[in-house]
This record gives structure tokens, C-alpha cells and sequence, in this order.
């Protein structure tokens, strides 16, 4: 007895893995959904059997609503306080129970008022005890359901470390091919500047010998250029269009309005998003330069 009691105990101090991002919520909700549709429609609980087709369905459809949304909208409002590291299935079942109860009060006060007034023609009888025999129902569906959405979290879970070990065991080494023929270009990472696409072309600026620079042309699109190089974050895409190779930067000039990069042995001026500008002065902490007069006539015409 005291050895399933320690093992209860460790099982519920153990790492349980839980959706913490809207994406995953959303689509943990539209597993409930139809988990819940499919159970009502099938099994047909409590007096469900004695409806027609019709109405069936349209019990199916609003309790699977009910349960889905308030469970969307609960994990919501709190996955925000998830710490991943030491979340465990006792928090979890905690925060589950929680979410069941709240939507177990809504779903009870429908079905009470669709059973007693709405379908009340199609119905024989009515079961005793009827808040009792629904909370059953409903406690019984959400175990099942509770170990089901940990199993697809699971999976998504060791999908997405999967990726992320892909992604870091990628090499360094970009092999860039044009639509044209023999536009082949092959580089490593540490050579590459910035990109920059003109129209159908691709401009792809080089790391040479001392502080040589090469420019290589193929005819192609930023965006396949950009999927070559996916999971190195060093390749940024500050404007729609250029990608630059964020150790290449030596600061950032200029405004939220107007700004632009300044590139290790480069004359050029890499222009930069609102957006991105923010962000690399976050994330990198980039001086920000005075403006020169050459330089505020190249900000007006970017």
C-alpha cells in the first residue's frame, strides 16, 4: 500500500507537459471539441437517447462548445503563469479541475433547461438525481480527456525538441542555386555578409581575404533564400529586403522613422523596419549614432 502511495506521489510531483502558447490552447480547444461532440453523439448519456437525430446534434454541438470554450478561454487567461520547469501534474490537475468545474456549471444549467423545456416533448422520463448523474457523466469524460490532451501534448512536445535539435545541428554551409542555369553559389556562414534582393535577383555580398568583399548574383526570391537559411539566427531579415548576418553589424543609426545598419567593411547603408529597428536595439544593444549630413540625405530617399 505504502509503495503505491509513494509511487501516486511521485507521479504527481512529476514533470508533466502542458500547452503554453495560443496556438497550442487553440488547438488542445478544437481536440476537445470534437472529443466531446463525437462522445455525446455516439454514447448518447443520460436521456440524449430518447431525442431525434436532429436534436442530438444540437445537444452534441452546444455542449461540445460550452466545454471547449471556457476551457480556451481559461487556459488562456492562465498560461501566462506557467513556469514550464517546475510545472508538475499535481499543479496541472489542479488547474484542470478548476477549468472542469467552471464549465460543468454552465453545461449543467443548459442541459437542465433544455432537457425540462426545450426537448421536453421528445423525452419519456427523466433519471433522478439529475446534477449528480451529470456531474458523473461529465467527471467520467474529463479523465479521458485529460490523459488524451497529455498525450498529444506530449507528442507536439518531443516534435518540437526534435526540431529545435535539427535546427542546432545544422551546418554552417549555404549552397544557393539561381532558376538560371549553373547559378550555383556555395558559402559557409561566417563569410556571408548580407543579402539583398533586387526585383527577380539576388544580390549575396561575401567575406574574402583581409577586408575583400565579393558580390555573387542568381536569379531567385528572398524568401527561398531566407528558407535555405532557416534556424540560423544569425541571418536576419531586417527589411523586406535584405538579410543580414547580425555579426556583420557594427551599429545602428537613425530612428524608429528611418533607420538603417552599419556594416563591418561595408559602405553601404542596410535600411531597417520599424519593427526590426526596435528590435535590435533591444536584443543588441547597438550605439546609437548622431546623424551626419550625408547621412540624413540617405535616410530621406530610403
Amino acid at each position: 500500500m505504502e509503495q503505491h502511495k509513494s509511487k501516486f506521489i511521485n507521479f504527481l510531483n512529476s514533470g508533466c507537459p502542458v500547452s503554453t502558447n495560443f496556438r497550442a490552447i487553440t488547438v488542445d480547444a478544437f481536440l476537445e471539441f470534437g472529443f466531446v461532440f463525437l462522445f455525446v453523439m455516439v454514447l448518447k448519456p443520460y436521456v440524449i437517447k430518447e431525442l431525434s437525430a436532429v436534436s442530438v446534434i444540437q445537444v452534441s454541438l452546444v455542449t461540445a462548445f460550452i466545454f471547449s470554450f471556457f476551457s480556451w478561454v481559461y487556459n488562456l487567461a492562465s498560461y501566462r503563469k506557467i513556469n514550464v520547469k517546475d510545472w508538475t501534474f499535481k499543479k496541472d490537475i489542479i488547474r484542470y479541475s478548476k477549468n472542469v468545474l467552471l464549465a460543468t456549471v454552465f453545461f449543467l444549467s443548459y442541459a437542465y433547461t433544455a432537457l425540462h423545456y426545450i426537448y421536453y416533448d421528445e423525452i419519456v422520463f427523466f433519471v433522478d438525481y439529475f446534477f449528480i448523474t451529470g456531474f458523473l457523466y461529465i467527471f467520467f469524460i474529463a479523465i479521458i480527456f485529460y490523459f488524451f490532451s497529455k498525450f498529444t501534448t506530449y507528442f507536439n512536445v518531443v516534435k518540437g525538441i526534435s526540431k529545435q535539435n535539427e535546427i542546432l545541428v545544422k551546418p554552417n554551409n549555404f549552397t544557393f542555386n539561381g532558376k538560371n542555369k549553373d547559378e550555383i553559389i556555395k558559402t559557409d556562414l561566417s563569410k556571408l555578409i548580407y543579402i539583398q534582393a533586387i526585383g527577380h535577383y539576388i544580390k549575396i555580398f561575401l567575406k574574402e581575404e583581409g577586408d575583400n568583399v565579393e558580390m555573387k548574383v542568381i536569379r531567385n526570391s528572398i524568401s527561398k533564400i531566407k528558407k535555405i537559411m532557416e534556424g540560423h539566427e544569425e541571418m536576419f531579415q531586417c527589411h523586406r529586403s535584405f538579410i543580414v548576418n547580425i555579426n556583420s553589424i557594427k551599429s545602428i543609426a537613425g530612428n524608429s522613422q528611418k533607420a538603417y545598419l552599419i556594416l563591418k567593411n561595408i559602405k553601404e547603408r542596410i535600411p531597417v523596419s520599424r519593427d526590426n529597428y526596435k528590435y535590435l536595439k533591444k536584443m543588441h544593444a547597438f550605439s546609437e549614432n548622431k546623424n551626419t549630413v550625408q547621412e540624413k540625405k540617405y535616410l530621406e530617399v530610403v
